[in-house]
């Protein structure tokens, strides 16, 4: 039997099939709401391992990081090619998958946990990071916060906007652009050395050997304690009040007494800038499950709700809006259809009865 002489004998059927289509269709578009998306996800099978090492020449980053990573990873089944690169206070290693590998995602796992079996490298290094390149995860919006305000409180209102953007559904990460580290310089008065017969290395020894925080073990009676040694700085008075020297009748020559201490940022080589004054960027990360457009809606709406409570010179702007690329395809997306629609129709009109005509279209 013919598919044309089944719909004519069960008409029915066909009809009801016609139905429960639209209503999935308008089900789908309307209420399910199916992700939206500027770009197709696409996976390219490739992980890369990047350790930060402060201070260090590329030799020493080689010798130190990148060698016994590398002597770890040959374990690993599934990896096609492993290429490196070390410079200066950083290590990356690139890492590209078997496309004959089944399960993917098996691979990048154990690749995490041969990195995390080498505890060998240096203690200023800090943990290797271990990142799965995907499309998935892209950035959906930048948020400019700006104002005539000094730049501590400026990072503060910053700080406390990431925590709510961090809370957001479908949010993956918010990291920042224009955010400068606090720093604590202690200016040294060459006069003043010279005259308490100190050197530089006796005034460095003396800051590290109180600014730190060591465990001391643990203490057991009826009830179980941990000791820790606890020293860290914390305000600007603690630092100028380090002894550097003492004797027996109580002459102590402190920090303060051959140095000046202030707090200040590190050097930026990029300045941010926003309505012609200094900006931190907010860089908001989707997931590879979040819909763009609610995300970035729901961004600019917790974002104007911040600034409306907070400092009244603080001001947001929005920088490279995916939703916006996104709504004007859906937008031509849309337009489309409608037009074709009117033209199928009228094609149909030309042909057939109208109530055939509109059924069919």
């Amino acid at each position: 039997m013919k598919i044309s002489e089944f719909s004519v004998k069960h008409s029915l059927l066909v009809n009801l099939i016609s139905v429960f289509i639209l209503i999935a269709g308008f089900y789908t578009l309307f209420i399910y709401q199916i992700r939206r998306e500027a770009f197709p996800e696409v996976s390219f099978d490739m992980v890369i391992i990047s350790t930060v090492y402060p201070g260090a020449p590329p030799e020493e980053t080689e010798k130190l990081i990148t060698v016994p990573i590398e002597k770890e990873l040959k374990g690993v089944d599934g990896i096609e090619e492993m290429e490196s690169a070390s410079i200066e206070n950083i290590s990356n290693i690139l890492i590209r998958i078997s496309q004959d590998v089944k399960d993917k995602d098996k691979v990048v796992d154990d690749i995490k946990q041969a990195v995390d079996r080498v505890v060998d490298l240096p203690n200023e290094a800090e943990e290797p990071v271990v990142t799965e390149i995907t499309s998935g995860e892209f950035p959906a919006v930048q948020v400019a916060l700006s104002g005539d305000l000094p730049e501590n409180k400026l990072q503060e209102h910053a700080q406390n906007l990431e925590d709510i953007l961090e809370d957001i559904p479908g949010v993956s990460s918010v990291s920042r652009r224009g955010w400068r580290d606090k720093e604590v310089w202690v200016e040294v008065d060459p006069e003043k050395l010279k005259d308490a017969h100190l050197s530089l290395e006796e005034v460095m020894d003396a800051l590290q050997k109180r600014n730190m925080s060591i465990p001391g073990g643990k203490v057991r009676s009826d009830k179980e304690f941990n000791i820790r040694t606890t020293g860290e700085f914390y305000t600007k008075e603690e630092i100028e009040n380090v002894v550097i020297r003492a004797n027996e009748l109580g002459n102590w020559l402190r920090i303060k007494d051959v140095s000046h201490v202030r707090f200040a940022f590190e050097d930026e080589d990029v300045i941010n800038k926003s309505y012609g004054t200094r900006s931190i960027n907010l860089t908001v990360v989707k997931r590879a499950t979040g819909d763009a457009i609610k995300i970035v809606d729901q961004v600019k709406q917790e974002t104007d709700e911040f600034v409306k409570q907070a400092d009244p010179k603080l001001k947001a702007s929005y920088i490279n809006d995916i939703a916006f690329y996104i709504k004007r395809r859906l937008g031509v997306l849309r337009n489309n259809g409608i037009l074709g629609l009117f033209l199928v129709c009228g094609v149909l009109l030309l042909f057939l009865n109208y109530r055939i005509a509109l059924l069919t279209a």
